[in-house]
């Protein structure tokens, strides 16, 4: 089954036990987004990612008409190089413009495989050289005007999906800036997303409002979290989700340091 969200170029397949969701971004980008258990609602793809934000001083954004698009931090469905992405890419084509890359998917329901087709189409009137694509394994191929050139990918559900936990946790959606009332609220859109396990990340403990400081104050946060780490647990389990917490244990703040004997 294949659900498709116009608004949001979004498109989420479904198997038997397991969700595969896909996006398309602003510059055109095929955006990977989800494989895992089934999800049990149509949420829109680009709601399960993190805010955009603009490049940091070591990133590159794709291009000055779009500085919220850093492809080193975005997910992408299938990668090439440059332009920002300073990841492995998925595939590196040489020596001509012109060339079409299609990706094609077909659910299988009943067996949970999800069949990606990867198809290149030279539309030039020249040769290209195609010097990586995934899973094609080693060298260099050369083609000609015109072929068509194609790769299955199996993507089958883990055999022991059944054993795993699907958890959410608050980082991108609030950073440090989040209160006892905005992470049930956030527990509440991940349980119907089908959601198990709810983490608050960095910034419930000590005075950590920035992020240089409280390293090892583990002690909930009085103002956000005034009842406590138990009143939010309590609230977040009622949702019927598990609760879990974060900690950076290998950290420690100047000041915790500098009080510590020896």
């Amino acid at each position: 089954m294949i659900h498709c969200d116009t608004d949001t170029f979004s498109f989420h397949l479904r198997t038997e036990n397991t969700s595969y969701i896909l996006a398309i971004n602003e510059t055109g980008h095929p955006l990977g987004i989800y494989y895992g258990r089934k999800l049990k609602t149509d949420i829109p793809g680009k709601n399960l990612l993190p805010p955009p934000h603009l490049a940091h001083a070591n990133q590159t954004n794709y291009s000055k008409d779009s500085p919220m698009s850093v492809l080193e931090a975005t997910r992408l469905e299938y990668s090439g190089p440059g332009k920002g992405g300073y990841r492995d890419p998925s595939c590196m084509i040489v020596s001509v413009l012109g060339v079409c890359l299609i990706l094609s998917y077909s659910p299988i329901p009943d067996c949970d495989v999800v069949c990606r087709n990867v198809r290149f189409v030279n539309d030039s009137d020249t040769s290209f050289v195609l010097e990586k694509v995934t899973g094609s394994g080693s060298g260099t191929k050369l083609f000609r005007r015109r072929p068509e050139w194609s790769e299955q990918e199996l993507s089958e559900a883990d055999s022991e999906s059944d054993n795993s936990t699907e958890l959410v946790n608050n980082w991108e959606a609030t950073y440090l800036s989040f209160t006892d009332k905005k992470l049930p609220a956030l527990a509440g859109d991940a349980a119907a997303a089908g959601i198990e396990l709810v983490v608050p990340d960095d910034g419930w403990f000590g005075k950590r409002d920035t992020d240089d400081c409280s390293l090892g104050d583990w002690f909930a946060h009085s103002k956000k979290l005034p009842g406590g780490l138990v009143h939010l647990a309590d609230k977040i389990r009622s949702k019927g989700l598990d609760f879990g917490i974060w900690v950076e244990p290998e950290m420690t703040s100047v000041r915790l340091y500098s009080c510590t004997p020896g």
